[in-house]
């Protein structure tokens, strides 16, 4: 019924004429009185080359700081309309994330919102756009064209926010501009703020969009250099690979670790360890060279499926039966942790996997795992990064870390949603849950001296208040909230103490242990900061403890941070041998990079990458850019940077293989991230681009002087 619904509506639409663009920001006249500026953001309206513009800037901060617009009257009705626009250029100094959201419940309710972004490099344009309606575009009959659970379709990013049917789009209460968690100060000029109901995208060709996928996984309706044609073509692209990689091998200067052979001599002690040597931090290989770790996360033979539920029958040109002889296998149930699949049991397909099969024959596992350790050596790289097969790793072809999650069934926090939760690190269980797991899943890396160390955990939530105030919610009987209380009567005493302090009116120590609601964070705030560095402390000092007892000789690279809290970092520069971070900026930002917690420490990158939208797969990446050469631009001028770094002894690039463009079982991320895509075929332009990386970056660190080398023989 709703699809009917949808396909009369997109029917009337088609006929009907569409309203004109409806501008909503009138620069002319100023500032709207209602207008204000949240998170210690400035706006003014300035004269530009085009005409008047909002200027909006302001500080690094780890918020949202910009301006909020409210409606003239009681509510905008943007029910006519298909999207709400504006034209944005970067006038600061650095990339900023440039975001436009809308909300439609007055500001007394929690809002129900939509949002989009863009980074926009300095001295650059763009234009930045919010679905207002489903984004989705009709097909060449009228039907709308629903593309569930991918991040990114053929005409753009889909919204990350509430589903449509949950906003009330007639009475939207007001508008939000803002740089998103700037790490530099910023300013940005808006222009042309309006409301549009034109087409977002039209077939192309005028075909039906419906199949949109191939038998191998790819787009339909795109045609890019390399893409598959016929089931032969593995065949000859595998034998023409073959023959690139014996024409490029690996850098000369590499000994059997990639670490750097021609370089000088240092202390060989069996492991990998660390060493500041003339004012640049490096790792040094267990035969006593200095190393830079150049990796790629993710490489895996499980490449990820793709759900193939009955809503998406249509998309496909081919799924195999259950019982197909030699793709069946493919098939299986998969799972998501987010997005309109979440906690639905689910049939997917690998089409990642069927590819090596086609590629590399019925002995498809061990040939994979081979091609990847030569394609590393070749690309001029020397780390397999985390989340990789971990018979991969222990081939002893190829130096590789590991990462895991420690498991526990204790979390402070929102416990079904694994952003804003974090372990309850003060119940004995957590780390015997981390004993439990290096055991039993890793004991062959322990005194492997091919692991570098180990990431344990990713991107946990050590930002805002999540760890004090989830542990302040929490029941009475949770360690943590036991911790927390204990430390409030260290700190303050008397429970008249406290209450002054926060302005709460517990009775005794013990209603503050039983009790779940919250103080004002800002009154709570130094005693929030004390139990959140406690907390850390008892965080990152177990996992070394216990990693010197059980992996002695591995180093311990951190729990790669993606916010830059200070407290949190400042604690790990103590207990962790490199402090790690996941660093999706571009290239000039990296360069910029100070680490927060100060130390002179070593730093690892966990995971980056830059991703285009030129080659059948949909999502761009946390970092886009315009085109696969400018990709391989990105990845040279990122590396270039870290190489530069004085405290950087490390980047991994996220992932080896590229997204499903129907997205992955996870959450829908359909991203050309990979240095490989669907079909296992190298990116000719990135690979290039490696190349001359990895050929290049021991005498550029070691220098200072960037003097590219040749890859071939």
């Amino acid at each position: 019924m709703v699809r009917l619904v949808m396909a009369t509506i997109a029917a009337v639409a088609q006929a009907a004429p569409l309203p004109v663009d409806r501008e909503l920001l009138i620069l002319s006249e100023g500032l709207p009185p209602s207008a204000t500026v949240q998170h210690d953001g400035e706006a003014a309206v300035v004269q530009s080359a085009s005409g008047a513009a909002l200027r909006v800037s302001g500080p690094a901060s780890d918020r949202w700081p910009g301006i909020v617009l409210r409606a003239p009257t009681e509510a905008w009705d943007f029910a006519q309309y298909s999207r709400l626009v504006m034209d944005v250029r970067n006038v600061g100094n650095a990339p900023t994330r440039i975001g436009l959201r809308f909300d439609d419940q007055p500001e007394t309710s929690p809002p129900k919102f939509r949002y989009a972004y863009k980074d926009v490099l300095p001295g650059s344009s763009e234009h930045v756009e919010v679905a207002i309606h489903s984004p989705s575009p009709t097909d060449v009959d009228g039907t709308p064209i629903e593309l569930p659970g991918m991040w990114a379709g053929p005409w753009g990013n889909l919204p990350r926010g509430p589903a449509a049917p949950q906003q009330d789009v007639t009475r939207v209460s007001r508008i939000l501009i803002y740089a998103g968690r700037p790490q530099d100060s910023f300013a940005f000029e808006v222009s042309n703020l309006r409301l549009t109901a034109a087409p977002v995208w039209n077939p192309p060709d005028g075909k039906p969009f419906l199949p949109f996928v191939d038998r191998f996984g790819q787009y339909v309706h795109q045609q890019w250099p390399g893409k598959m044609r016929t089931e032969a073509d593995f065949a000859v692209r595998l034998e023409r690979e073959k023959t690139d990689l014996a024409l490029h091998p690996r850098p000369t200067d590499s000994n059997a670790f990639g670490g750097w052979r021609t370089g000088p001599m240092l202390e060989a002690t069996g492991a990998f360890r660390t060493q500041k040597v003339d004012g640049k931090w490096w790792l040094v290989d267990p035969a006593g060279k200095l190393f830079f770790s150049y990796g790629i996360t993710s490489i895996r033979l499980d490449a990820k499926k793709t759900p193939v539920t009955p809503d998406r029958d249509r998309w496909f040109r081919w799924i195999p039966a259950k019982k197909d002889p030699v793709f069946g296998a493919f098939l299986g149930p998969c799972h998501a942790w987010s997005g309109p699949y979440k906690h639905q049991k689910m049939t997917g397909f690998s089409f990642g996997q069927a590819n090596m099969r086609r590629r590399y024959g019925t002995d498809w596992q061990p040939l994979a795992r081979e091609m990847a350790h030569s394609r590393l050596h070749s690309w001029g790289l020397n780390t397999i990064g985390n989340w990789s097969d971990i018979t991969m790793c222990t081939m002893q072809k190829t130096p590789y870390t590991v990462g895991f999650y420690i498991p526990t069934a204790n979390y402070v926090g929102d416990k079904s949603d694994h952003n804003q939760r974090f372990p309850d690190v003060h119940d004995p269980s957590w780390e015997q849950g981390l004993r439990r797991v290096l055991k039993r899943w890793y004991g062959g890396t322990l005194n492997d001296p091919w692991c570098i160390g180990y990431f344990v955990d990713n991107e946990l939530e050590f930002a805002g208040d999540v760890i004090p105030s989830g542990t302040l919610a929490s029941p009475a009987d949770q360690p943590a909230k036991r911790a927390f209380v204990d430390l409030l009567r260290s700190r303050h005493h008397t429970i008249d103490s406290l209450n002054a302090a926060w302005g709460t009116q517990h009775a005794s120590w013990d209603a503050v242990c039983t009790s779940r609601e919250l103080p004002d964070p800002e009154r709570a705030r130094t005693d929030f900061s004390a139990f959140l560095e406690q907390v850390a402390k008892t965080y990152f000092s177990t996992i070394k403890r216990v990693l010197r007892e059980m992996a002695p000789g591995r180093l311990y690279l951190g729990s790669r941070f993606n916010t830059f809290n200070r407290i949190p970092a400042t604690v790990a520069a103590t207990y962790c041998d490199v402090v790690s971070y996941n660093l999706y900026r571009y290239p000039e930002e990296v360069a910029a990079f100070t680490f927060p917690g100060k130390q002179d420490v070593p730093l690892i990158i966990g995971e980056w990458h830059f991703g285009a939208r030129d080659r059948g797969v949909f999502f761009p990446g946390l970092r886009e850019a315009r085109d696969q050469a400018d990709r391989a631009r990105l990845l040279m001028d990122y590396m270039r940077a870290v190489l530069a770094h004085p405290q950087f002894v490390g980047a991994h690039w996220f992932r080896y293989r590229s997204e499903p463009c129907t997205g992955r079982d996870l959450d829908g991320e359909n991203g050309q991230l990979g240095f490989v895509d669907i079909c296992d075929s190298p990116y000719a332009e990135t690979v290039a681009a490696s190349r001359t990386v990895g050929h290049t970056m021991y005498p550029f660190r070691w220098t200072g002087k960037w003097t590219p080398q040749s890859s071939a023989p």
